[in-house]
């Protein structure tokens, strides 16, 4: 989730506004102190300016125009004395002239000053007490907006996740439950739509394909076996032979295409738990194989989660194989939960195994018979099952493997 842009993104919401509020309060925490050490310096001066009135050296009508200027008021005194009781000294100062101190009652500023006898109390009309206030509602005002805008952002890139969601569904080949999340005309909506759009495309192409494929296949099928039906009421003759094996090649390659077209197609969506000796029984069938060919060593069967057919098929080509090019036209399987390995005696592979996994592609002098389809059909079918093919030769043994059984295993119940 750290990798998420929705994780960054709140990430950097937090940062800010934490950073917004760290400086907001130092701001608050500075004016606070220039705001204290202007208005004692204000109280200081006029305070000095009422003691020298009071020894007469200055004029009374210059401390009244500094009393204008400053906006002090002067308190009556059937208000003065319920003020001075009720109030909390800030800040006092005597000196050989008189006192003065700084009051606070219910949010407003006095200057107290005593001097010669006499009392003399001034409202500071000019002091702010919702200063700070007005500061905190800033700040507040400036969290709303990044919340709102955090809100809004979150909200425009909400559809990024069932974009991501349709996205898997295509990577599953699940191209029928992809829907059209499209709900705007922003670029994530353009993307969105451009997206189904091309799956829309890829469905027409898919089905068009596979249309055209099983048609072709089915054509097919009908002229080779006329063809087989009718090489077989012809003399005995090489000629004969030769038309036997080129249908007989003919009816393989469909099936193997056959095979392919269905993998592709998506087709292997509905497995089902078969006994892994029931898979190799019908493999050994659909290949008209003597048991003395395959000898099959397992310790205790069980139960694997694949599509019938299309396994059987994977592991009927590599017995197919396994004979085909062994020297002694035998096969060897050990079956246990881990994997399943195929032994044939013969000389090790010319190329690395991803050669041979490519279609249509042959080694060794026996090839000629083959189209060069079989481990391409039998990795694409292991791959459909999350299944992976593994070769090694050891001892002049060329060793076939299907590892990564334990995920297909399923338990008898």
């Amino acid at each position: 989730m750290k990798s998420s842009i929705f994780y960054v993104i709140t990430f950097i919401f937090i940062l800010a506004s934490s950073t917004i509020g760290v400086a907001f309060i130092w701001l608050i925490n500075y004016d606070k102190i220039n705001y204290s050490n202007e208005l004692n310096a204000k109280y200081s001066y006029l305070a000095n300016l009422k003691l020298q009135e009071l020894n007469d050296s200055i004029t009374k009508e210059e401390f009244d125009n500094k009393q204008k200027q400053f906006k002090l008021k002067l308190i009556s005194k059937d208000n003065k004395r319920n003020i001075i009781s009720d109030s909390i000294i800030l800040a006092e100062d005597s000196n050989n002239l008189g006192t003065s101190k700084i009051l606070t009652n219910n949010g407003k500023n006095y200057l107290y000053i005593m001097a010669n006898d006499k009392e003399f109390l001034y409202e500071d009309t000019n002091f702010n007490s919702y200063r700070y206030m007005s500061i905190q509602i800033i700040l507040c005002i400036v969290i709303l907006v990044l919340l709102i805008s955090y809100i809004f952002v979150i909200g425009k890139l909400r559809p990024i996740r069932r974009l991501k969601r349709q996205i898997t569904k295509f990577a599953n080949n699940d191209l029928d439950n992809i829907e059209n999340i499209s709900k705007g005309s922003d670029e994530i909506s353009q993307v969105s739509d451009a997206f189904y759009q091309a799956i829309k495309k890829i469905k027409d192409l898919n089905t068009s394909r596979q249309f055209f494929l099983r048609n072709i296949m089915h054509e097919l099928k009908t002229p080779i076996t006329k063809g087989r039906i009718t090489a077989e009421m012809l003399e005995d003759t090489k000629f004969k032979q030769r038309l036997i094996n080129v249908f007989d090649r003919m009816v393989i390659l469909i099936d193997e295409l056959a095979a392919v077209e269905q993998i592709t197609s998506g087709v292997a969506k509905n497995p089902k738990k078969i006994s892994i000796t029931h898979i190799f029984n019908e493999a050994k069938e659909m290949l008209l194989l003597e048991n003395e060919k395959i000898n099959i060593i397992i310790d205790n069967t069980f139960l694997v989660y694949v599509d019938f057919k299309l396994f059987t098929t994977a592991v009927k080509n590599l017995l197919d194989n396994a004979i085909k090019y062994s020297d002694d036209n035998a096969v060897k399987v050990i079956i246990c939960q881990e994997s399943i390995k195929f032994y044939n005696k013969g000389k090790k592979l010319e190329k690395n195994i991803e050669y041979y996994l490519e279609p249509f592609t042959q080694g060794g002098t026996k090839a000629s018979n083959s189209f060069g389809l079989g481990l391409y059909v039998v990795n694409t079918i292991l791959e459909a099952h999350k299944l992976k093919l593994n070769y090694s030769h050891d001892n002049g043994y060329n060793i076939f493997s299907i590892t990564n059984l334990t995920s297909i295993i399923k338990e008898e119940k």
